[in-house]
Protein backbone atom coordinates (compact mmCIF):
# COMPACT_ATOMS: atom_id res chain seq x y z
CA UNK A 1 0.00 0.00 0.00
CA UNK A 2 1.12 3.56 -0.74
CA UNK A 3 0.26 6.60 1.34
CA UNK A 4 0.60 10.00 -0.34
CA UNK A 5 1.22 12.44 2.48
CA UNK A 6 0.39 16.14 2.50
CA UNK A 7 0.25 18.50 5.39
CA UNK A 8 -2.29 16.34 7.17
CA UNK A 9 0.19 13.69 8.45
CA UNK A 10 -2.47 11.00 8.02
CA UNK A 11 -0.25 8.08 9.03
CA UNK A 12 0.13 9.60 12.50
CA UNK A 13 -3.57 10.49 12.66
CA UNK A 14 -4.53 6.91 11.91
CA UNK A 15 -2.19 5.61 14.54
CA UNK A 16 -3.77 7.98 17.05
CA UNK A 17 -7.14 6.41 16.18
CA UNK A 18 -5.75 2.92 16.72
CA UNK A 19 -5.54 2.13 12.98
CA UNK A 20 -2.20 0.60 12.00
CA UNK A 21 -1.70 0.12 8.27
CA UNK A 22 0.45 -2.92 9.01
CA UNK A 23 -2.69 -4.61 10.35
CA UNK A 24 -3.91 -4.80 6.75
CA UNK A 25 -0.84 -4.73 4.50
CA UNK A 26 2.59 -6.33 4.78
CA UNK A 27 4.34 -3.25 3.45
CA UNK A 28 3.78 0.50 3.49
CA UNK A 29 5.33 3.21 1.34
CA UNK A 30 4.89 6.88 2.19
CA UNK A 31 5.43 9.14 -0.84
CA UNK A 32 4.99 12.76 -1.73
CA UNK A 33 2.75 13.40 -4.74
CA UNK A 34 5.85 14.28 -6.80
CA UNK A 35 7.60 11.00 -5.94
CA UNK A 36 4.45 9.00 -6.65
CA UNK A 37 4.15 10.52 -10.13
CA UNK A 38 7.68 9.40 -10.96
CA UNK A 39 6.94 5.69 -10.46
CA UNK A 40 7.13 3.56 -13.64
CA UNK A 41 3.77 3.02 -15.31
CA UNK A 42 2.85 -0.61 -14.69
CA UNK A 43 -0.20 -2.47 -13.41
CA UNK A 44 -0.24 -2.83 -9.58
CA UNK A 45 -2.90 -4.52 -7.40
CA UNK A 46 -2.43 -1.95 -4.61
CA UNK A 47 -4.59 0.65 -2.87
CA UNK A 48 -3.43 4.27 -2.58
CA UNK A 49 -4.30 6.38 0.48
CA UNK A 50 -4.30 10.06 -0.57
CA UNK A 51 -4.08 13.05 1.73
CA UNK A 52 -6.07 15.38 -0.52
CA UNK A 53 -4.08 18.38 0.67
CA UNK A 54 -1.19 16.98 -1.41
CA UNK A 55 -3.19 17.70 -4.59
CA UNK A 56 -4.39 21.08 -3.31
CA UNK A 57 -0.80 22.15 -2.68
CA UNK A 58 0.48 20.74 -6.00
CA UNK A 59 -2.16 21.47 -8.68
CA UNK A 60 0.40 20.92 -11.48
CA UNK A 61 0.68 17.27 -10.43
CA UNK A 62 -3.05 16.45 -10.76
CA UNK A 63 -3.06 15.27 -14.39
CA UNK A 64 0.01 13.06 -13.90
CA UNK A 65 -1.57 11.66 -10.75
CA UNK A 66 -4.71 10.66 -12.69
CA UNK A 67 -2.58 8.81 -15.24
CA UNK A 68 -0.59 6.92 -12.60
CA UNK A 69 -3.70 6.18 -10.55
CA UNK A 70 -5.14 4.18 -13.47
CA UNK A 71 -2.46 1.54 -12.86
CA UNK A 72 -3.60 0.94 -9.24
CA UNK A 73 -6.60 -0.87 -7.77
CA UNK A 74 -8.06 2.35 -6.35
CA UNK A 75 -7.59 5.33 -4.06
CA UNK A 76 -9.04 6.26 -0.66
CA UNK A 77 -9.15 10.04 -0.16
CA UNK A 78 -8.62 11.65 3.27
CA UNK A 79 -9.71 15.30 3.64
CA UNK A 80 -8.61 17.80 6.27
CA UNK A 81 -11.28 20.47 5.65
CA UNK A 82 -14.83 20.76 4.28
CA UNK A 83 -13.45 22.68 1.30
CA UNK A 84 -11.11 19.78 0.53
CA UNK A 85 -14.02 17.36 0.80
CA UNK A 86 -16.06 19.32 -1.77
CA UNK A 87 -13.09 19.34 -4.15
CA UNK A 88 -12.51 15.63 -3.52
CA UNK A 89 -16.14 14.86 -4.46
CA UNK A 90 -15.68 16.77 -7.74
CA UNK A 91 -12.45 14.84 -8.28
CA UNK A 92 -14.25 11.53 -7.69
CA UNK A 93 -16.79 12.39 -10.38
CA UNK A 94 -13.92 12.54 -12.88
CA UNK A 95 -11.86 9.63 -11.56
CA UNK A 96 -13.62 6.22 -11.24
CA UNK A 97 -10.76 4.83 -9.13
CA UNK A 98 -11.96 6.68 -5.97
CA UNK A 99 -13.12 4.05 -3.47
CA UNK A 100 -14.13 6.36 -0.65
CA UNK A 101 -13.79 9.88 0.81
CA UNK A 102 -13.17 10.27 4.55
CA UNK A 103 -12.85 13.35 6.83
CA UNK A 104 -12.50 16.06 7.77
CA UNK A 105 -13.97 14.74 11.03
CA UNK A 106 -12.35 11.33 11.08
CA UNK A 107 -13.45 9.60 14.28
CA UNK A 108 -13.18 6.07 15.61
CA UNK A 109 -16.30 4.89 13.74
CA UNK A 110 -15.07 6.18 10.37
CA UNK A 111 -11.64 4.71 11.12
CA UNK A 112 -13.28 1.33 11.76
CA UNK A 113 -15.16 1.53 8.41
CA UNK A 114 -11.93 2.39 6.65
CA UNK A 115 -10.26 -0.54 8.39
CA UNK A 116 -12.96 -2.89 7.02
CA UNK A 117 -12.37 -1.53 3.51
CA UNK A 118 -8.61 -1.98 3.77
CA UNK A 119 -9.03 -5.51 5.13
CA UNK A 120 -11.19 -6.40 2.13
CA UNK A 121 -8.67 -5.05 -0.37
CA UNK A 122 -5.79 -6.75 1.40
CA UNK A 123 -7.56 -10.12 1.12
CA UNK A 124 -8.41 -9.45 -2.54
CA UNK A 125 -4.81 -8.45 -3.28
CA UNK A 126 -3.48 -11.61 -1.68
CA UNK A 127 -5.87 -13.75 -3.73
CA UNK A 128 -4.80 -11.91 -6.89
CA UNK A 129 -1.12 -12.50 -6.17
CA UNK A 130 -1.73 -16.14 -5.36
CA UNK A 131 -3.66 -16.51 -8.63
CA UNK A 132 -0.83 -14.84 -10.58
CA UNK A 133 1.71 -17.21 -9.03
CA UNK A 134 -0.45 -20.23 -9.89
CA UNK A 135 -0.99 -18.99 -13.47
CA UNK A 136 2.74 -18.41 -13.90
CA UNK A 137 3.50 -21.93 -12.69
CA UNK A 138 0.75 -23.31 -14.89
CA UNK A 139 2.14 -21.47 -17.93
CA UNK A 140 5.57 -22.99 -17.29
CA UNK A 141 4.05 -26.47 -17.12
CA UNK A 142 2.06 -25.85 -20.32
CA UNK A 143 5.21 -24.63 -22.11
CA UNK A 144 7.01 -27.83 -21.10
CA UNK A 145 4.09 -29.98 -22.29
CA UNK A 146 3.86 -28.10 -25.60
CA UNK A 147 7.60 -28.38 -26.14
CA UNK A 148 7.47 -32.11 -25.45
CA UNK A 149 4.44 -32.51 -27.73
CA UNK A 150 6.16 -30.62 -30.52
CA UNK A 151 9.25 -32.80 -30.23
CA UNK A 152 7.08 -35.94 -30.29
CA UNK A 153 5.16 -34.58 -33.27
CA UNK A 154 8.35 -33.87 -35.24
CA UNK A 155 9.64 -37.38 -34.53
CA UNK A 156 6.30 -38.88 -35.54
CA UNK A 157 6.17 -36.83 -38.73
CA UNK A 158 9.69 -37.84 -39.68
CA UNK A 159 8.93 -41.49 -39.01
CA UNK A 160 5.65 -41.28 -40.94
CA UNK A 161 7.30 -39.78 -43.99
CA UNK A 162 10.31 -42.10 -43.83
CA UNK A 163 8.46 -45.36 -43.29
CA UNK A 164 5.15 -44.58 -44.98
CA UNK A 165 5.93 -42.28 -47.93
CA UNK A 166 3.53 -44.27 -50.12
CA UNK A 167 0.32 -46.07 -49.37
CA UNK A 168 -1.38 -48.69 -51.50
CA UNK A 169 -4.75 -50.24 -50.74
CA UNK A 170 -7.36 -52.11 -52.74
CA UNK A 171 -11.08 -52.05 -52.00
CA UNK A 172 -13.30 -54.30 -54.13
CA UNK A 173 -11.72 -53.51 -57.48
CA UNK A 174 -10.54 -49.94 -56.74
CA UNK A 175 -6.84 -49.39 -56.12
CA UNK A 176 -5.76 -46.47 -53.94
CA UNK A 177 -2.29 -44.91 -54.08
CA UNK A 178 -1.10 -42.02 -51.92
CA UNK A 179 1.87 -39.78 -51.20
CA UNK A 180 2.14 -37.84 -47.96
CA UNK A 181 4.47 -34.94 -47.12
CA UNK A 182 4.80 -33.36 -43.68
CA UNK A 183 4.87 -29.58 -43.36
CA UNK A 184 6.67 -27.09 -41.17
CA UNK A 185 3.63 -25.35 -39.70
CA UNK A 186 1.24 -26.32 -36.96
CA UNK A 187 -1.77 -28.52 -37.55
CA UNK A 188 -2.67 -31.93 -38.90
CA UNK A 189 -3.48 -33.42 -42.32
CA UNK A 190 -5.11 -36.85 -42.36
CA UNK A 191 -6.99 -39.19 -44.66
CA UNK A 192 -8.47 -42.65 -44.26
CA UNK A 193 -10.14 -45.20 -46.54
CA UNK A 194 -13.19 -46.95 -45.09
CA UNK A 195 -15.34 -49.68 -46.61
CA UNK A 196 -18.80 -50.40 -45.28
CA UNK A 197 -20.89 -52.76 -47.41
CA UNK A 198 -21.06 -51.49 -50.96
CA UNK A 199 -19.75 -48.03 -50.04
CA UNK A 200 -16.12 -46.93 -49.96
CA UNK A 201 -15.48 -43.60 -48.22
CA UNK A 202 -12.25 -41.63 -48.29
CA UNK A 203 -12.18 -39.14 -45.42
CA UNK A 204 -9.96 -36.04 -45.67
CA UNK A 205 -9.26 -33.87 -42.61
CA UNK A 206 -7.10 -30.75 -42.39
CA UNK A 207 -6.97 -28.48 -39.32
CA UNK A 208 -4.64 -26.09 -37.49
CA UNK A 209 -5.81 -27.39 -34.10
CA UNK A 210 -4.36 -30.50 -32.43
CA UNK A 211 -7.35 -30.52 -30.07
CA UNK A 212 -9.82 -30.58 -32.98
CA UNK A 213 -7.87 -33.27 -34.83
CA UNK A 214 -7.78 -35.48 -31.72
CA UNK A 215 -11.53 -35.13 -31.17
CA UNK A 216 -12.39 -35.80 -34.81
CA UNK A 217 -10.05 -38.77 -35.19
CA UNK A 218 -11.56 -40.34 -32.06
CA UNK A 219 -15.03 -39.70 -33.48
CA UNK A 220 -14.00 -41.27 -36.81
CA UNK A 221 -12.64 -44.36 -35.08
CA UNK A 222 -15.92 -44.81 -33.21
CA UNK A 223 -17.97 -44.50 -36.39
CA UNK A 224 -15.72 -47.02 -38.15
CA UNK A 225 -16.32 -49.51 -35.34
CA UNK A 226 -20.09 -48.91 -35.43
CA UNK A 227 -20.41 -49.22 -39.22
CA UNK A 228 -19.39 -46.03 -41.02
CA UNK A 229 -22.10 -43.91 -42.62
CA UNK A 230 -20.94 -40.66 -44.20
CA UNK A 231 -23.96 -38.51 -43.31
CA UNK A 232 -24.04 -39.68 -39.67
CA UNK A 233 -20.31 -39.06 -39.23
CA UNK A 234 -20.37 -35.58 -40.78
CA UNK A 235 -23.44 -34.52 -38.79
CA UNK A 236 -21.77 -35.41 -35.48
CA UNK A 237 -18.40 -34.03 -36.61
CA UNK A 238 -19.81 -30.59 -37.45
CA UNK A 239 -21.66 -30.52 -34.12
CA UNK A 240 -18.36 -31.23 -32.31
CA UNK A 241 -16.62 -28.56 -34.37
CA UNK A 242 -19.30 -26.00 -33.47
CA UNK A 243 -18.77 -26.81 -29.78
CA UNK A 244 -15.01 -26.37 -30.12
CA UNK A 245 -15.50 -23.00 -31.83
CA UNK A 246 -17.61 -21.58 -28.99
CA UNK A 247 -15.97 -18.75 -27.09
CA UNK A 248 -12.82 -18.70 -29.21
CA UNK A 249 -11.43 -15.35 -30.31
CA UNK A 250 -9.81 -16.86 -33.39
CA UNK A 251 -11.84 -19.57 -35.16
CA UNK A 252 -10.26 -22.99 -35.67
CA UNK A 253 -9.46 -23.74 -39.30
CA UNK A 254 -11.08 -27.07 -40.18
CA UNK A 255 -11.46 -28.64 -43.60
CA UNK A 256 -13.44 -31.89 -43.62
CA UNK A 257 -14.62 -33.77 -46.70
CA UNK A 258 -15.60 -37.30 -47.71
CA UNK A 259 -15.39 -38.76 -51.22
CA UNK A 260 -17.78 -41.70 -51.42
CA UNK A 261 -17.90 -44.38 -54.12
CA UNK A 262 -20.78 -46.78 -54.62
CA UNK A 263 -18.85 -49.98 -55.37
CA UNK A 264 -21.77 -51.60 -57.19
CA UNK A 265 -22.77 -48.73 -59.48
CA UNK A 266 -19.32 -47.05 -59.58
CA UNK A 267 -20.78 -43.64 -58.78
CA UNK A 268 -18.62 -41.09 -56.98
CA UNK A 269 -19.98 -38.24 -54.85
CA UNK A 270 -18.53 -35.61 -52.52
CA UNK A 271 -19.78 -34.70 -49.03
CA UNK A 272 -18.69 -32.11 -46.46
CA UNK A 273 -16.87 -28.78 -46.72
CA UNK A 274 -13.43 -28.83 -48.28
CA UNK A 275 -11.17 -26.91 -50.68
CA UNK A 276 -9.57 -30.12 -51.96
CA UNK A 277 -9.13 -30.45 -55.74
CA UNK A 278 -10.05 -33.49 -57.85
CA UNK A 279 -8.53 -34.31 -61.24
CA UNK A 280 -10.30 -36.67 -63.66
CA UNK A 281 -9.23 -37.26 -67.26
CA UNK A 282 -6.52 -34.65 -66.82
CA UNK A 283 -8.95 -31.87 -65.81
CA UNK A 284 -10.12 -30.38 -62.54
CA UNK A 285 -13.75 -31.27 -61.89
CA UNK A 286 -16.55 -29.74 -59.84
CA UNK A 287 -16.73 -31.95 -56.75
CA UNK A 288 -20.33 -30.92 -56.09
CA UNK A 289 -21.49 -33.15 -58.93
CA UNK A 290 -21.95 -36.92 -58.94
CA UNK A 291 -19.71 -38.80 -61.41
CA UNK A 292 -20.02 -42.14 -63.12
CA UNK A 293 -16.76 -44.07 -63.03
CA UNK A 294 -15.60 -46.66 -65.54
CA UNK A 295 -12.92 -49.36 -65.80
CA UNK A 296 -9.37 -47.95 -65.87
CA UNK A 297 -10.63 -44.53 -64.78
CA UNK A 298 -8.10 -42.60 -62.63
CA UNK A 299 -9.14 -39.93 -60.14
CA UNK A 300 -6.52 -37.88 -58.28
CA UNK A 301 -7.42 -35.98 -55.09
CA UNK A 302 -5.19 -33.15 -53.86
CA UNK A 303 -5.88 -32.47 -50.18
CA UNK A 304 -6.75 -29.16 -48.52
CA UNK A 305 -3.18 -28.90 -47.26
CA UNK A 306 -1.92 -29.31 -50.82
CA UNK A 307 -4.24 -26.54 -52.02
CA UNK A 308 -3.15 -24.20 -49.19
CA UNK A 309 0.50 -24.74 -50.10
CA UNK A 310 -0.26 -24.21 -53.78
CA UNK A 311 -1.99 -20.89 -53.03
CA UNK A 312 1.00 -19.73 -50.97
CA UNK A 313 3.44 -20.10 -53.85
CA UNK A 314 4.77 -16.83 -55.20
CA UNK A 315 3.58 -17.97 -58.63
CA UNK A 316 1.10 -20.88 -58.31
CA UNK A 317 1.55 -23.43 -61.09
CA UNK A 318 -1.11 -24.97 -63.32
CA UNK A 319 -2.16 -28.23 -61.65
CA UNK A 320 -3.73 -29.71 -64.77
CA UNK A 321 -0.63 -29.00 -66.88
CA UNK A 322 1.69 -30.54 -64.28
CA UNK A 323 -0.54 -33.61 -63.98
CA UNK A 324 -0.72 -34.15 -67.74
CA UNK A 325 3.04 -33.76 -68.12
CA UNK A 326 3.50 -36.78 -65.84
CA UNK A 327 0.36 -38.76 -66.71
CA UNK A 328 2.46 -41.47 -68.40
CA UNK A 329 4.16 -42.33 -65.10
CA UNK A 330 3.05 -45.00 -62.65
CA UNK A 331 0.60 -43.84 -59.93
CA UNK A 332 3.31 -43.64 -57.27
CA UNK A 333 5.68 -41.74 -59.54
CA UNK A 334 2.97 -39.30 -60.67
CA UNK A 335 1.88 -38.51 -57.10
CA UNK A 336 5.48 -38.03 -56.10
CA UNK A 337 5.95 -35.49 -58.91
CA UNK A 338 2.82 -33.60 -57.83
CA UNK A 339 4.16 -33.33 -54.27
CA UNK A 340 7.71 -32.42 -55.33
CA UNK A 341 6.38 -29.65 -57.58
CA UNK A 342 4.76 -27.91 -54.62
CA UNK A 343 7.72 -28.41 -52.28
CA UNK A 344 10.40 -27.20 -54.66
CA UNK A 345 8.78 -24.82 -57.15
CA UNK A 346 8.86 -21.60 -55.13
CA UNK A 347 9.71 -20.28 -51.67
CA UNK A 348 6.76 -20.13 -49.29
CA UNK A 349 5.54 -16.93 -47.73
CA UNK A 350 4.29 -18.93 -44.75
CA UNK A 351 4.93 -22.28 -43.09
CA UNK A 352 4.14 -25.25 -45.30
CA UNK A 353 1.14 -27.37 -44.33
CA UNK A 354 1.03 -31.16 -44.26
CA UNK A 355 -0.34 -32.45 -47.57
CA UNK A 356 -1.37 -35.62 -49.30
CA UNK A 357 -2.11 -36.64 -52.89
CA UNK A 358 -4.34 -39.68 -53.45
CA UNK A 359 -5.13 -41.57 -56.67
CA UNK A 360 -8.13 -43.86 -57.13
CA UNK A 361 -7.83 -46.29 -60.05
CA UNK A 362 -10.71 -48.54 -61.12
CA UNK A 363 -9.22 -51.98 -61.70
CA UNK A 364 -10.04 -53.37 -65.13
CA UNK A 365 -10.25 -56.83 -63.58
CA UNK A 366 -12.50 -55.75 -60.72
CA UNK A 367 -16.02 -57.11 -60.54
CA UNK A 368 -18.77 -54.47 -60.35
CA UNK A 369 -22.49 -54.45 -60.88
CA UNK A 370 -23.46 -51.71 -63.34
Amino acid sequence: MIVIEGKGQIVQKFQDLGLEFYDFFDHLKVNSITTFNKHPLQRRPEVVILDYSALVENPMEIEDFKIHLNTYAGVVVICQTEDERKKAIDFANMVPKVLGIYGPKLDMKEAALLGNLLSYFWATTQEHRFFQQKMYQFSLEIDQLVQGAQEDMMRAQGLHEKLLPKRTQSVKGINFFSKYASGTGRGVEFFDIIQNGNKCSTVFLSTDSYLASGNLLSLLERHKNEGFKTDHFLKEAWADIATLQEGRGKPIEIDLGVIEVDLNELKMSFHGKSILKVIMDGKLIDVNQEFQLAKDKKITILSAGYVKNLNQLTIPFNVEKTYNQHAHLSPHELLNEMIIKVKSDQEFNKDMSDMVAVMMEVNRHGMHQV
